[in-house]
């Protein structure tokens, strides 16, 4: 059985990383930060998708998720894009992550190559292992260009560490049944799904152990 590592129930912020004169603008950033908390959200995530983390350069990754843990100061949880193709690059940015503070990773399927069911296991295994942070599947196929199976899911929540999945396919998985069955808490992002596919729960609604 997961012990209940982290926590997190209602809204939470995918946040944009604002640029001025082509450099990250920590003081917007942090501005934003404090702001949306003022405004209840639950729960602040930087470097994700709306993030464009993949523009980022590694102490700039690493800075964007120091100053949302920084504006949180403990009031919600900071939970922190950590995705990239590159395994080892993808173990980078979560370590740098928890030395920055976060209080969970948010870790995307590899984007562009497509990878075997059992790639992405051993993918997710490695990120896992290498960090003691708890782990946010984000699942984007429309993005990405490969999607995380059911059973796969299923065996990836095992692990200790995985809390959750991010659930951005269109389908019917956030509803009782794969994560049900996975022992898995799940929310759905309305903004990444196909036109064609309507959101099951409201967009960026979050619900963590």
């Amino acid at each position: 059985m997961k012990a209940p590592a982290f926590r997190c129930r209602g809204a939470s912020a995918a946040l944009p990383t604002p640029y001025r004169l082509g450099r990250v603008d920590f003081s917007a950033f942090e501005a934003l930060c404090k702001r949306l908390i003022d405004r209840g959200i639950a729960a602040l995530v930087p470097c994700g998708t709306t993030g464009e983390a993949p523009l980022l350069m590694a102490e700039e990754h690493h800075q964007v998720i120091a100053t949302a843990v920084a504006a949180a100061a403990g009031r919600v949880p900071v939970i922190a894009g950590a995705g990239s193709s590159n395994t080892a690059a993808a173990v980078e940015l979560a370590r740098s992550a928890e030395r920055a503070g976060a209080s969970a990773l948010l870790c995307v399927t590899p984007c562009y190559l497509k990878p075997s069911q059992a790639g992405m296991m051993m993918h997710f295994r490695t990120i896992h292992d290498a960090t003691g942070l708890p782990i946010i599947l984000y699942d984007v196929p429309v993005r990405t260009g490969c999607a995380l199976d059911d059973v796969t899911v299923r065996r990836l929540a095992e692990l200790p560490r995985i809390a959750g999945l991010k659930d951005a396919t269109g389908t019917s998985r956030a509803l009782p049944g794969c994560v049900a069955a996975s022992g898995l808490t799940s929310c759905c992002c309305r903004a990444t799904m196909p036109a064609s596919r309507p959101s099951v729960w409201p967009a960026a609604t979050a619900a963590f152990r």
